[in-house]
């Protein structure tokens, strides 16, 4: 798996009492809280774990606006030592607007890039749009018994037991789970985290 760009929720006041940490300090902190379990490994501290943190979105490996996102955000320990060995970023708001304005655009120079692109391309685009909304056993004209939501392949979920809006991994439709998530995110109990693992 390549190295991917994540967005976590953690209490907000979780970044403000570690910001000072030494290691030994949050390897402490970390054994005094054990957060999900996470047993401390002295030469390896998992920016996923640490915090016990909630991962709820992932950018993917193809995030191409992470430098831009490390110029504005900031670093979560002041220890230059752990930031090098965590990576992990505090985010505001703007930020997170900012993560979503980059998908925008990045949508719209691939709708213009289509808009010149020869006929071929165009029906091919417009054939896997179509495929992306129909069901497995439709597109390969099999039944399924018990026609269950593992049958689909349409890019929005229906699963109650669920709060994603969006099946598909396509930045047209994932920009609707992060406006979703943006509107719910509670900027005042909880700090947005931006890493990479």
């Amino acid at each position: 798996m390549s190295y991917r760009y994540r967005l976590a929720s953690v209490s907000k006041d979780i970044p403000e009492k570690v910001r000072n940490f030494s290691r030994e300090d949050l390897i402490s902190f970390i054994k005094e809280n054990s957060f999900s379990g996470y047993e401390v490994e002295e030469d390896y501290l998992a920016n996923y774990e640490i915090l016990g943190q909630k991962e709820f979105y992932d950018l993917g490996s193809d995030f191409d606006y992470a430098k831009e996102i490390e110029n504005i955000a900031k670093p979560l320990f002041s220890d230059e030592n752990l930031q090098k060995e965590t990576e992990i970023l505090v985010c505001d708001e703007n930020v997170f607007l900012l993560i979503i304005e980059k998908i925008r655009q990045k949508n719209v120079k691939y709708f213009q890039k289509l808009l010149a692109a020869d006929e071929d391309t165009i029906r091919a685009h417009i054939k896997s749009k179509a495929e992306e909304w129909q069901t497995y056993s439709e597109i390969f004209e099999i039944e399924i018994k018990n026609n269950s939501f593992s049958d689909c392949l349409i890019p929005y979920n229906l699963n109650k037991d669920k709060d994603t809006l969006v099946n598909s991994w396509l930045w047209e439709y994932q920009i609707f789970e992060l406006v979703r998530i943006y509107k719910s995110f509670d900027f005042s109990k909880n700090a947005l985290l931006f890493y990479g693992w």
